[in-house]
């Protein structure tokens, strides 16, 4: 893709938008102490696969 030339594959903005909106979420529901370690909390889920693990989860309980 255009512009995307020496970016390992999940990296940039996309991502960076969803990790931040992620850790927002969890500062807010009181994890991570702080927004930086709610950003922690955001890429180790992130990136270990368990963010989709629970993306799925919800996806299948939605459609019982």
């Amino acid at each position: 893709a255009h512009g995307m030339e020496g970016r390992a594959p999940g990296q940039g903005p996309v991502r960076d938008a969803v990790l931040y909106n992620a850790a927002a979420a969890l500062y807010v529901a009181g994890m991570g102490g702080d927004m930086q370690g709610a950003l922690v909390l955001a890429r180790q889920a992130l990136d270990s696969g368990k963010a989709r693990e629970v993306l799925e989860k919800a996806a299948k309980e939605t459609r019982a």
